[in-house]
């Protein structure tokens, strides 16, 4: 069984005055986000949650989502995570088809299901009280199931990875481009998308801090205020972003703006350069926890219009027809359906995605059709 220290554990013991978390309301500090962590823990084992059970998580972007899910993460509990805008109907839906019982919400969606146990994340998520030795985890199983993330609306996939894909999909990422513990990274993602848990994760084995914007703080004004250095857009967001005028000699502090996805047209990423933004591009799904390539902090001008090299614990190769193919230590554990979980591989591993690409002679990979642009 493979086994590793609790990263908030050892977080909490390495950089126990340094912020955790920065949000309006103030600044949670390593060693008070592993006490919150531990009384929520204990406050949803008193509500029935169980070691294996999977729980529903429909929360907005904000402070107390890591907090909730380190939790569970704790009690051996399974986060199914989604989307908090869809309607009380949906949700049901959703949950009912991974099995949740019991589901976490947040800004009053409560769904009022019977049979259904639904906690709310502000009564949980941010007290401190003196817990019992259960609540202690110095370790965690890499192979348990950590995570159900609910993707896609017509088609609904529910993806579970292990605590494993998002360890090295960390991991691998912060080797690649690495964090340090004077980043501060803008959570701007919704929650019920793996590249949230990624974040997360990246800040928790780096020392960085996550900061949480306001309701009523724009998007450029969460930049200046907390001085974010790292953020993570869509190529969509990015367009907005530079559409507004934006200079990168306004935001001093911020150091790498990361792309998921290819940004088309090139002009835009031209555009974006010229005004002093450095942009990483990158290449990821959700079944690989998120980013597999990326454009690292060394690239060149010419690896800068690429989704960069594959990233550590991760493997790519392009079939005949082009075809992209992804497998390693962050591929998920498969699709589920109730309490089946299927994992559609080939005789050797490999995973087919619905991308197509190609990799020059540098090991760099540029997508040249997107078959389905899920979420992630």
């Amino acid at each position: 069984m493979a086994r590793i220290k609790c990263p908030l554990s050892e977080a909490a013991q390495i950089s126990r005055h340094r912020p955790a978390i920065l949000s309006p309301d103030g600044v949670l500090r390593f060693g008070e986000l592993d006490k919150c962590v531990r009384t929520t823990a204990d406050l949803l084992y008193r509500a029935g949650v169980r070691e294996g059970d999977r729980v529903g998580v429909a929360m907005s972007v904000e402070w107390r989502y890591p907090i909730v899910v380190l939790a569970l993460l704790r009690l051996g509990a399974v986060t199914c995570a989604i989307d908090a805008e869809l309607g009380a109907a949906a949700r049901r839906m959703r949950l009912a088809s991974v099995g949740c019982r019991i589901a976490v919400v947040s800004g009053g969606r409560a769904s009022g299901e019977k049979g259904l146990i639904e906690i709310d994340a502000e009564k949980v998520a941010g007290v401190v009280y003196e817990t019992s030795p259960r609540m202690e985890v110095p370790h965690l199983d890499l192979e348990r199931p950590a995570t159900i993330h609910i993707t896609g609306t017509k088609t609904p996939l529910a993806i579970m990875h292990t605590l494993g894909n998002h360890y090295y999909g960390a991991r691998g990422a912060n080797v690649h481009l690495p964090l340090h513990s004077d980043d501060r990274w803008l959570f701007n993602v919704a929650p019920h998308m793996v590249t949230g848990f990624g974040i997360l994760m990246r800040c928790l084995l780096s020392g960085a801090t996550l900061v949480f914007a306001g309701e009523d703080e724009t998007f450029e004004k969460a930049l200046r205020h907390y001085g974010v250095t790292c953020v993570s857009l869509t190529v969509k967001d990015l367009e907005r972003f530079i559409h507004t005028g934006a200079q990168a000699q306004w935001y001093p502090d911020l150091r790498r703006i990361i792309v998921r996805g290819t940004v088309e047209p090139a002009e835009l990423l031209e555009e974006a350069e010229r005004r002093g933004f450095r942009i990483y591009q990158g290449y990821g799904l959700a079944e690989m926890a998120s980013l597999v390539t990326g454009c690292s902090r060394h690239a060149g001008p010419e690896e800068r219009r690429t989704c960069g090299r594959v990233m550590k614990y991760r493997d790519v190769r392009i079939g005949e027809d082009g075809r992209i193919y992804v497998r390693g230590k962050t591929l998920f554990r498969g699709y589920v359906t109730h309490d089946r979980v299927e994992l559609p591989l080939d005789a050797e591993g490999w995973f087919a995605t619905e991308d197509f690409g190609t990799v020059d002679a540098d090991g760099c990979l540029t997508v040249v059709r997107r078959g389905s642009p899920g979420e992630w």
